[in-house]
This record gives structure tokens, sequence and C-alpha cells, in this order.
């Protein structure tokens, strides 16, 4: 078969670019229409494998290109993936009756963008979804991706390939209630949004998780909902290599600013005396400034090795009897001064257990994050905080609760979702990576713990309440 050969529509000459850079690996023809006149004309001369169409264009938008590719008998049949940032449900309907046959959504997840061409081109170069029902059933069934349709009392309609395989379920499994079989394999995460089931939030965060055995590491399955008044749709990604990846850079930053300024403090100032002051200084003094450096280094080693080893075992769940809660006061006054806070009290309840279920490492990044977050949205960069520690029922509680900003609504219930940064509106900057609290609430998952964050109801300021 001679090479497939792609049309690409985008009036941006950088996302032209990148797709060429993803796509030029596999043995594609690749065309380039820079608005969507021309893509119209160029479509009409080449007849392409495939058209990536970009939804925002000026002049024709591509849900017009597209309505007028579908009205030419020649190209009616091409099939169509629309390239597009517009995550609402409208724009995809949109999209749909126009003709598309698909969306890829900015930025690109690299290996869905080039499985989903490849699967495309993969069919003979022939449009054979006709409805959205075939159009879904193809593309799912093909898909790397788990699909789960279940009705309204949660008893399963369709599986396909890859959910079947993630649950182990077989061909009589039809009509089979779906929740049950869930909870025997996975932790809904987080609890509350799944207690409606099968009425589940469609704004993001549903995840499952498979926690670790002695065979097999923590494993996440990120749950994206799509619901109607009869029918609910939940697309299943195993996002457990993201995580970890997500996870490892965002622990490294962590904690080497947590561990590695003193050590580097210690080195540096013991160093410059003697490069800048040597010729007057003595013998016993210059020994002095570099025994001080020494232990710098012995320390910096030291906290190198920690790091790597935490690295090295990622998990939150403790190999080592947990986190004693004797060590918090003790952790606090490393992290404190690193991060220039001058009020941090702790105040404990008549009972409280012994130890946190959850690793040393673990827990003092979790107090890092916390105590950052608080003094970022601080209007003075100096907030008292005041971290409660006590027992309710069968749990330990902890509250962070500080007297800086009170979040909005919109704040609040996006504050652990990847990537969102409520402090942008605030400062106006974009610092970090926006994983921080995504990444305390996954490890506190992952040690059988829950986290929330809500105002505090009288004053400003928030409370981070972590329950184990």
């Amino acid at each position: 078969m001679s090479e497939a050969l792609l049309l690409i529509i985008d009036d941006d000459r950088p996302s032209r670019q990148l797709l060429q850079q993803l796509l030029r690996k596999d043995d594609y023809r690749l065309e380039f229409a820079e608005d969507g006149e021309m893509g119209l004309e160029m479509a009409s001369q080449l007849q392409p494998d495939l058209i990536l169409l970009d939804v925002v264009m000026p002049g024709l938008d591509g849900f017009e290109v597209c309505r007028r590719l579908r009205q030419d008998p020649k190209l009616a049949e091409v099939p169509i993936l629309m390239l597009t940032a517009l995550e609402d449900h409208q724009s995809r309907l949109t999209g749909l009756e126009a003709g598309a046959d698909d969306f890829i959504s900015k930025p690109y997840h690299v290996a869905e963008l080039r499985a989903r061409v490849r699967t495309v081109v993969r069919l003979n170069r022939y449009r054979r979804i006709r409805t959205e029902r075939d159009r879904f059933g193809w593309v799912v069934e093909n898909s790397e991706h788990g699909y789960l349709v279940v009705d309204q009392r949660g008893q399963l309609l369709y599986a396909n390939s890859k959910a079947r395989s993630i649950f182990g379920l077989d061909a009589d499994s039809q009509g089979k209630a779906m929740l049950p079989l869930i909870e025997s394999q996975f932790k809904l995460q987080p609890e509350e949004a799944w207690r409606d089931w099968p009425k589940l939030p469609q704004n993001g965060g549903l995840m499952l998780m498979r926690p670790e055995t002695s065979q097999a590491p923590t494993s996440w399955m990120d749950v994206r909902v799509l619901s109607d008044s009869q029918e609910t749709l939940l697309q299943l990604r195993d996002v457990t290599s993201e995580l970890t990846s997500q996870r490892s850079v965002w622990s490294f930053e962590s904690l080497i600013c947590h561990k590695l300024r003193t050590p580097m403090t210690k080195i540096t100032w013991g160093l410059s005396f003697i490069a800048n002051k040597a010729e007057r200084l003595s013998v016993p003094k210059i020994k002095e400034f570099a025994a001080q450096s020494q232990a710098g280094v012995d320390q910096l080693k030291g906290e190198l090795e920690s790091v790597l080893s935490y690295l090295n075992t990622p998990s939150a769940r403790p190999s080592d009897g947990g986190f004693p809660l004797s060590y918090l006061e003790e952790s606090l006054s490393e992290i404190v001064p690193q991060l220039e806070l001058a009020r941090v009290q702790v105040e404990y309840g008549p009972v409280i257990p012994a130890t946190l279920p959850i690793s040393r490492r673990a827990f003092e990044i979790i107090l890092w994050e916390i105590l950052q977050n608080s003094k970022k949205f601080h209007p003075h960069q100096s907030p008292l905080v005041v971290i409660k520690v006590f027992q309710q029922a069968e749990n330990t509680i902890l509250e962070v609760i500080d007297d800086g900003v009170c979040l909005s609504p919109e704040q609040l219930s996006h504050a652990f979702l990847p990537y969102y940064q409520g402090e942008r509106a605030f400062t106006g900057q974009i610092p970090g990576m926006g994983l921080g609290l995504t990444m305390v609430r996954q490890m506190l998952w992952e040690a059988g713990g829950e986290c929330v964050i809500r105002n505090r109801p009288e004053g400003q300021g928030v409370i981070l309440e972590m329950r184990f």
C-alpha cells in the first residue's frame, strides 16, 4: 500500500510544525493548508486519506470547513479528525453535526494522537462511521482506553475490550451490577464523588486506585464521565506511568527545596570565608571554616542519599511503621525556617495515636507543600498557621489552619485538579507546576487517608484537613 496522505488544515504555524514533528516518524505524506479556504481547495485537489482540521481559524472556522467537505461528493467519505482545545459538550456536538469523525484535544497526548491517526488510516482509508452510535462503537472497541456504559441502576450495558480486560468481564457480564465489581478491585477516589453512583460528576477528578501489593505497585485509572437521562458512559484511562512521572518530578523538587538548602548554606558560607579572607585568617580559623564546609558536604551526601532512596520507593504507604507523631515538631523545625515562616503552632488533642499510617518522607513532603501554600496565599507571605492534631471516632485528624485569603467556590472545587493554579488569580503569576495539592491528595489516598479543603467559618484563611 502506498503511503497515506494526510492534509493538515491549521492557521497556526507552530501547531503545524508540532504536528509535522509528531507524525514525521510514521510513513505519511503530509500536506498543509494555512486557512479554511486553502484547505478546501487542497482537499479537492489531493483527495487525502485523512484530514486533521483545526476548529478555531479566522475566516472559515473548522466547523464550516467540515460542513463544506461533507457537502462535496468527492470528499464526503474522507475521515476528519478535528483538533480542538474546546472541551464543552455543545462544541463537540456541533462538530459531530458538521460531520467530524472524532476529536483530538490540545495540548496533544503524543501516543494518543499517533494512535488515532494510525487507527483511522488502517481502516483502508475509508469512512465507516455514519452515525454517532456507530462511530462510538468502532472507536471505543479499538481504543487503548476502557469504556463502560451502565444504566440508571448501575447495571452493565456495554464494555469494550479494554474495559473487559481491566475488570475481568466475560460474555455473560451484561446486566451485572458494576459498582460491587469495581469496588472489589479498586478504591474509589474521591469517595464522596462516587456516593451517588451511577450519577457521577462530569467535571473530572474521578479516580480508581488499585492498592499496592507485594507483587505490584499502586496503579491508577482516570475516569471521565458522559451521562444522559438514561445511560452513563465511563472512559477509563490508565494514568499510572503519567502520575508516577509527575510524582517523581514534584517529589524531587520538593525534597531538594526541603532537604538541601541547609547543607548548601554551610558549604557556601564556609568556603566563601576561606576564599575571600584566607590571607587574614589564622590556620585554626581556616580549619574551623573548612570543617564547617566538610560538615555541610557530609550532610548534603546524607540528604542526597535519602532523596534518592525516597525516589526509588515513591509509595506513601509506610514500610517502617509509619510517621511517629512525636517527630512532628522535629520535622517542622526543619521546614519552617526554610520557608521563612515565623508563626507556626501545634495543638494536640487529649488522645492521639503514636503514629500515622504514612511514610515519613511522604508526610514531610506533604507538610512542606501545605505550609508553602499557606505562605503563598497570605497577602504578606507571613501567615499564622495552626496545626491541630486530634482523634475523631476511628480517625486521626490533622487540620492545618491559616489566616491567608479565602478561596472562591471555583478554587475550592478545583484545588486538587492537576495543573489548576488558584494562585494565578491572586498573584498574577504561575509559579511551579500546579501539581502540589494533586500529589498531596494522591499520596494520602495511597496511605488510606483523605484530604479536603474549606474556608474558615470565621475570618480569613482556609482549613486543609487530613483524615487518616
